[in-house]
């Protein structure tokens, strides 16, 4: 039996569990604290997966994590495969990395890790739970203002192995995130889901000549690089 635990420190907390090749099941942060879009893992979320298979922490034999949010009080801690504990915040990864081999401590014991890139993990999850056995992904969202390799991807699977292939630049998801509070409906972070929803109703506005310029690749920008300026002169275009 081969255990591998996922875990999710950020925003939206979680730990998944997958066995022989097969998620057994998951549990967010939010569920347990019901405050949304809690931060953290805590042994509590890990026991509870473990508990679906009736396995221990010594049953692990594997880790893998797409960042890391330090925090001295921290239940599970990372460190560097010489031992050092990681006692800063882990956000960006280089695509073409894929991953970063290191260490987790889970009630003082040790497992061998992966720190993954957050967008390979966003396909993994639709790759590795889709009927296919090939297949392009396609990633975005607002993880970076100022990192486009932080926003978007494209890799494809096969088999069991999922490829990065290369970072598209495209930062449209920052724009959902920065138009969802100027519409009145509450923090990006939070609220940014319910814009995409919205969007499916909403009616094309003619009067707006500029979408192919507004969604072109971060790197084609050669009159405008700030992604903040950019922006800004969307929501004005579009108002």
């Amino acid at each position: 039996m081969a255990l591998l635990l996922g875990l999710n420190f950020g925003h939206d907390g979680a730990a998944a569990l997958v066995k022989d090749g097969r998620l057994i099941g998951a549990i967010t942060q939010e569920r347990l604290t019901r405050v949304k879009k809690a931060t953290g893992v805590t042994v509590q979320m890990i026991d509870y997966v473990l508990g679906m298979v009736n396995a221990k922490v010594e049953d692990i034999d594997f880790v893998a994590f797409a960042g890391y949010e330090y925090d001295p009080k921290n239940e599970v801690k990372v460190f560097e495969m010489n031992g050092k504990e990681v006692t800063q915040n882990l956000y960006d990864l280089d695509f073409y990395k894929g991953g970063e081999a290191c260490q987790v401590s889970i009630k003082g014991i040790m497992k061998k890790a992966l720190y993954v890139h957050h967008h390979l993990a966003h396909a993994a999850s639709a790759y590795y739970t889709s009927p296919f056995q090939q297949a392009a992904c396609f990633t975005l969202d607002a993880s970076g203002r100022n990192a486009p390799e932080a926003s978007s991807l494209f890799a494809y699977g096969e088999g069991d192995k999922i490829y990065p292939f290369y970072c598209p630049g495209l930062m449209i998801g920052n724009e959902y995130s920065e138009f969802t509070p100027k519409l009145g409906l509450g923090p990006g972070l939070f609220k940014a889901g319910t814009l995409m929803g919205l969007a499916a109703f909403g009616k094309i506005n003619d009067t707006v000549q500029n979408w192919e310029h507004y969604g072109r690749s971060y790197y084609a920008r050669n009159s405008q690089p700030s992604e903040q300026v950019f922006s800004d002169r969307m929501w004005s275009d579009l108002s």
